[in-house]
């Protein structure tokens, strides 16, 4: 992707089999790309937010959380070495709220990827929560892998979402470039 090309692929990593997928896909594409890949865990808002009360069962908290954040990393980690060795991997562990914690660390990515279920009803929008969110924030394209994802090459359609007359033109525009850059990439329409 010309707009990208070098830039880190950012993938979100929860222990989630939605995230195990996105994680496979982030690899597949920074191997794709020669980009280095980055798996970002992003711990609990609320171990930060403690009250002075609370701060004696703090330590132990922010330990747990750390420790699963860290082993959802690794294992992710693991999979993206076996499977796409040349792939330079980074990991990183970084205090929420997710949908901002997420678009600063990938300011300066080239892409952010995030696992997605195929939930229904009132679950879809809380299931898209992380994703919207994260749309109004971040400054790259954002790929939301689903459960029905393929890897890649993945020749289905792009689709590429634009506010018409929200925010400025330069935001849209970008969006529509990146599109073309992926579907030529990978030969999709």
């Amino acid at each position: 992707m010309n707009a990208s090309a070098g830039r880190a692929v950012l993938v979100g990593v929860n222990g989630s089999s939605a995230a195990r997928r996105a994680a496979v896909w982030a690899a597949a594409f920074a191997s794709r790309t020669e980009a280095p890949l980055r798996r970002v865990h992003v711990l609990p808002e609320a171990l930060y937010l403690m009250t002075d009360a609370a701060v004696m069962g703090q330590g132990p908290a922010i330990a747990q959380h750390r420790a699963a954040g860290q082993r959802f990393l690794d294992d992710a980690s693991t999979e993206a070495r076996l499977g796409f060795p040349g792939v330079d991997v980074h990991t990183e562990l970084v205090p929420g709220p997710t949908a901002p914690a997420l678009a600063a660390a990938g300011a300066t990515s080239g892409m952010i990827v995030l696992g997605a279920g195929t939930p229904s009803g009132v679950g879809a929008l809380a299931a898209g929560s992380t994703a919207i969110a994260l749309a109004r924030h971040a400054r790259c394209p954002i790929t939301l892998c689903r459960r029905q994802s393929e890897m890649l090459p993945d020749r289905r359609p792009v689709v590429v979402g634009i506010g018409i007359g929200i925010g400025d033109g330069d935001s849209s525009a970008a969006a529509v470039l990146s599109a073309f850059d992926f579907a030529h990439l990978f030969g999709a329409p």
